[in-house]
């Protein structure tokens, strides 16, 4: 079986912050899953993420070693991503974008480490809704539109790389 590149842990763990928009109404998320395969297995890594979604919020949740595997790369990255002018100016967008408090990074360790495999599937469960998935799939459509239609995960809308649409 060939992994996809998506952590369940991870994107759950960053996933509260996110939660609200500027706004103060809750607003649609990104869960980004990078499978980087050839045209040739699209369909099948759409398999194996239709099945992950799915099972996260059901009978394989984020277990106990995923969470505490996520919560030491993550905490022990952090740093790395400070060292450089660039970093830190990045750093800065995300607080100023998402509406995060100012302290946001001096608290995202302590935050990360008390997550709870319990807490990490709560938050799952409100945020993964498998049948309301929008999938954005990047490539030469003769190779891969078949085995998408075939899935039958939802409409298909082609669009040019200005977002236009494409008959």
């Amino acid at each position: 079986m060939v992994r996809t590149y998506f952590s369940k842990a991870s994107e759950i763990l960053r996933l509260p912050s996110a939660e609200l928009g500027a706004d103060g109404k809750a607003k649609e998320i990104e869960i980004p899953a990078d499978s980087r395969e050839l045209f040739e297995k699209t369909r099948e890594r759409l398999i194996e993420l239709v099945a992950e979604y799915k099972n996260i919020v059901g009978s394989k949740p984020i277990t106990e070693v995923e969470l505490k595997d996520e919560q030491t790369n993550t905490t022990l990255g952090l740093p790395g991503g400070f060292e450089s002018t660039q970093q830190l100016s990045g750093a800065y967008s995300n607080i100023l974008q998402y509406g995060l408090p100012d302290d946001y990074y001096n608290t995202f360790t302590q935050k990360v480490l008390s997550a709870t495999p319990g807490t990490a599937n709560e938050i799952a469960k409100k945020y993964i809704q498998p049948t309301h998935l929008v999938w954005i799939i990047v490539g030469d459509m003769a190779k891969v539109e078949a085995g998408i239609r075939e899935l039958n995960i939802g409409e298909v809308h082609k669009i040019d790389a200005d977002g236009n649409p494409v008959q």
